[in-house]
C-alpha cells in the first residue's frame, strides 16, 4: 500500500469522509458518527468503495474487493429507510458520497493526475455499488429472487440466467 492509499482507506480518512457525506445529506448537521446497523453499513460501504477503488485492476485483490463491495452495497440498498426504494434518491445519496471523497482527495493536496486517477477508480467502484444497492433494495420487495445468486453477475458485469431481466433486455439478446 502506498501513502495515498493509506490516507484514503485509514480509519481517520473514512471518518472524515463519512462526516462530510452526512453533512452534505442533512440540513441540520449530524457530525458525530451514526450508531447502530445504519451507521455500520455506511462505514462498511465507504470502506469497501475506497478499498475497491484502490485495488489494482485485474488483480486477485480487485476481484475480492469488488465481490465484497457488491455484497455490502446490496445490504446497504436493502436497508434503505424508505417504504419503496427510490433509485433517484439513492443516486443522489451516493453522489454526495462521491463529492465527499473528492473533497477529501483535494484536501490531501495530491497532484492533479493522482487525484483524477483515484476519483475515476472510485467512480468505477461506485457504479458497481449503485447496481448492487438497487438490486439489494428490490430484493426486499421481490422475495422470489435469491440475492446471493445475483451478486456474482453484479460484480462481473454480466447478465446471468439468474438475474431478472425486462422485456427490453430480452429483445437485445
Amino acid at each position: 500500500m502506498n501513502d495515498s492509499t493509506t490516507l484514503l482507506t485509514g480509519e481517520a480518512a473514512i471518518t472524515s469522509i463519512l462526516t462530510d457525506w452526512r453533512r452534505r445529506l442533512r440540513a441540520s448537521p449530524d457530525l458525530q458518527p451514526r450508531e447502530g446497523v445504519r451507521g455500520q453499513r455506511e462505514r462498511s460501504l465507504t470502506r469497501a468503495l475506497l478499498c475497491a477503488a484502490e485495488a489494482r485492476e485485474g488483480s486477485p485483490q480487485a476481484t475480492e474487493s469488488l465481490g465484497k463491495l457488491a455484497m455490502i452495497a446490496a445490504l446497504y440498498g436493502a436497508d434503505q429507510p424508505r417504504e419503496r426504494l427510490d433509485p433517484g434518491a439513492l443516486c443522489e445519496e451516493l453522489g454526495h458520497l462521491r463529492q465527499a471523497v473528492w473533497h477529501h482527495l483535494r484536501q490531501l493536496r495530491l497532484d492533479s493526475e493522482a487525484a483524477t486517477c483515484h476519483i475515476l477508480a472510485f467512480d468505477r467502484a461506485l457504479t458497481l455499488a449503485l447496481r448492487a444497492a438497487l438490486t439489494g433494495g428490490y430484493q426486499c420487495v421481490e422475495t422470489e429472487l435469491d440475492l446471493a445468486k445475483l451478486l456474482p453477475s453484479i460484480a462481473t458485469d454480466s447478465v446471468s440466467a439468474l438475474r431478472p431481466t425486462r422485456g427490453r433486455d430480452n429483445e437485445r439478446r
